[in-house]
């Protein structure tokens, strides 16, 4: 079986970090949760530590599509002004906007 290059490239940078694939996978996606504001930062960070690695792989793809979207439609999306066009991310923003504090946020 051939493996693809972005996939070769996924294992040689583990290889050279000293880490397995899957700890690059999740240093980027920490990367990907620092976005133009803060708020954002916080709710997609809070879920990255406190639900991620629990979570289905369909949701957990499902938070990789989300974080290849700009912020203002991330933004509408956790604040309600639109809809996403899946279940599967109408589902995740759901779990995400359930790490809002009830008090509001908290930094």
């Amino acid at each position: 079986m051939k493996k693809s290059a972005s996939n070769q490239l996924s294992l040689d940078t583990a290889s050279i970090l000293g880490q397995p694939p899957n700890m690059v996978s999740r240093s980027r996606l920490i990367w990907q949760c620092r976005r133009g504001s803060l708020e954002l930062d916080t709710l997609l960070t809070r879920y990255l530590e406190q639900r991620y690695d629990f979570a289905p792989t369909t949701e957990q793809a499902a938070f990789s599509q989300l974080l290849s979207l700009e912020d203002h439609q991330i933004f509408q999306y956790l604040s309600g002004q639109s809809k996403p066009e899946t279940t599967e991310i109408t589902n995740l923003v759901t779990h995400i906007s359930s790490l809002i504090p009830s008090s509001g946020y908290t930094y």
